[in-house]
């Protein structure tokens, strides 16, 4: 509750801030500019406060959706497998998939993400399930190499279900599909599933038409038929297939190549398995039982750690479980708790309208010295005007008067011009309205409701008052005679604000008619401007 009670204060002051809204679109890039470039984000500690800032504040569901699958990447980062699969999930919620608007390709890419959480816990059914909602969207973005992709992965959960015909087929339909696209580099990640399954089906003959196929294609490999480390398994399947057509020699150096190159524990043991198996077809039982006790330690060590893997792979399958059922009571205590939120929320929001009382107070206050200051000023040059010429003293003292009540009349009209002029060069400073001056100048139709959202928040900061009394006659407005309204107030030409609109003149005209007999109970638009600009 006392975490609750924090976060409400702070994404409160975070929203009535200048700043706020600015630090959290900042640590939002800068986490998408990381991610792009898929540097690992386990290190990333403000996600969380940035996700339920969005959360809780207005803003549009893009902002949202890039906020929690952002949030998910680093949680997929740290290994905290059923959160991050809970806030990818959450991050899909906030696409209209029922709209045309819908950024079809964000939300396949999001599915993918929760697709391979399952492959690391060796979740084939579910990750087949999720592989088809990824490359369903896919297809309604109309990212063919994108569905393509998600194609070849479902190649992957079939084979690791043991349905391994299955895996074949797909995986040669997907090899033509790429073909017959021109996605060569696609196509050659099928060929992999080809030739281990001949491989296994002793079918060495159509093993070396796709072994050659994928050395031709991936560009994985140089003019000396040597591929990278990450790729460094390939080396036993060939030795596999040099073995069975009996070339030995051949087969020996394969697996040489992967002794050299291999890091992975499955890689080792492949290795010393391939080894193995050649020094006995030879009959050199010296390295034969050498590298069988090699294989045997290194396959006692994977079995160790499948065996821990399956614990922790079970934990987390167990946690991804428990955490649906967590989220169902989290969602009853938030109900709980709602009512003290709203309590804090209103005293807050008291206390803003407290200050702000004061501050109108004494603009009062200021309005009616002003006022008394000018009235006796009045006096006093009248007073001159009639004492000229016998009372000599009394005309000193008016003299007097009237300096030290001209020098505070000064100092106030001074105050109150630096007064408007600071919030005048505010409120022109801020990005938003560069941006929209920018429109104007350029003669361009602003189409972007997120910008006009950005306009209407800028306003409600910078001119509260205008913007209440604005709010006071919305129940009966449109967007668009309320964007005529600010556009006006901020001094925007009628052809300006035509073309910002994408509207007529005729039809602009008609708003400001109508809107000034609807304020101001004046006929007709030519008294509009001044009477929106004098609030």
């Amino acid at each position: 509750m006392v975490k609750t009670f924090l976060n409400a204060i702070l994404a409160f002051w975070l929203l009535v801030s200048c700043s706020g809204n600015a630090e959290m679109r900042a640590l939002l890039e800068h986490t998408d500019s990381l991610n792009r470039i898929y540097a690992p984000l386990d290190t990333v500690s403000y996600m969380e406060n940035v996700a339920d800032y969005y959360d809780h504040w207005y803003c549009s569901d893009a902002i949202r959706m890039k906020a929690f699958y952002l949030l998910a990447s680093v949680e997929r980062d740290k290994g905290d497998s059923p959160l991050a699969i809970e806030h990818f999930n959450k991050s899909i919620n906030f696409a209209d998939t029922a709209s045309t608007n819908c950024d079809y390709q964000q939300v396949s890419k999001i599915y993918g993400q929760i697709a391979l959480i399952f492959h690391e816990q060796r979740y084939p059914q579910k990750e087949l399930e999720i592989w088809e909602k990824a490359a369903t969207y896919a297809k309604m973005a109309s990212d063919t190499l994108l569905y393509m992709i998600c194609q070849e992965h479902m190649v992957g959960a079939y084979w690791t279900m043991g349905a391994k015909e299955r895996a074949f087929a797909k995986a040669r339909n997907n090899y033509e599909e790429c073909l017959r696209l021109g996605y060569l580099k696609q196509a050659a990640c099928c060929l992999p599933t080809l030739f281990a399954y001949h491989l296994q089906d002793h079918d060495y003959a159509n093993a070396r038409i796709e072994i050659t196929k994928y050395k031709q294609m991936s560009g994985l490999f140089d003019d000396n038929d040597r591929t990278s480390p990450k790729h460094a398994l390939f080396y036993f399947y060939q030795g596999q297939y040099y073995e069975g057509v009996g070339k030995l020699d051949s087969a020996l150096i394969c697996y040489r190549k992967l002794q050299i190159r291999a890091s992975k524990l499955l890689e080792k043991e492949n290795c010393y398995k391939g080894l193995m198996s050649v020094f006995q077809l030879r009959q050199q039982s010296d390295s034969a039982l050498k590298y069988s006790r090699l294989f045997a330690e290194t396959n006692d060590e994977a079995n160790r750690l499948n065996s821990a893997n399956e614990v922790s792979r079970a934990q987390a399958l167990f946690d991804y479980s428990n955490s649906q059922r967590v989220a169902k009571e989290k969602t009853k205590q938030l109900y709980a708790l709602s009512g003290s939120v709203t309590i804090v929320v209103l005293i807050l929001l008291l206390i803003i309208f407290r200050i702000h009382i004061s501050k109108k107070r004494q603009k009062e206050n200021d309005r009616r010295k002003f006022d008394n200051i000018v009235s006796k000023y009045s006096e006093a040059m009248y007073d001159m005007e009639q004492l000229k010429t016998d009372f000599k003293e009394f005309e000193q003292n008016k003299k007097m008067e009237v300096e030290h009540l001209r020098d505070e009349l000064a100092v106030l009209l001074e105050k109150r011009k630096t007064e408007a002029y600071d919030a005048y060069k505010k409120l022109n400073d801020q990005q938003i309205i560069r941006k929209f001056r920018e429109y104007a100048r350029m003669s361009k139709t602003c189409s972007e409701e997120s910008e006009w959202e950005e306009l209407v928040s800028t306003i409600r900061i910078f001119l509260p008052d205008f913007y209440a009394f604005l709010s006071s006659h919305q129940n009966n407005t449109t967007s668009q005679e309320f964007r005529v309204c600010i556009l006006t107030k901020l001094q925007f030409l009628t052809s300006e604000i035509v073309n910002l609109l994408g509207t007529s003149s005729p039809r602009v005209s008609n708003i400001r008619s109508k809107m000034n007999a609807k304020m101001f109970h004046n006929i007709g638009s030519k008294t509009f401007d001044a009477n929106i600009i004098r609030i």
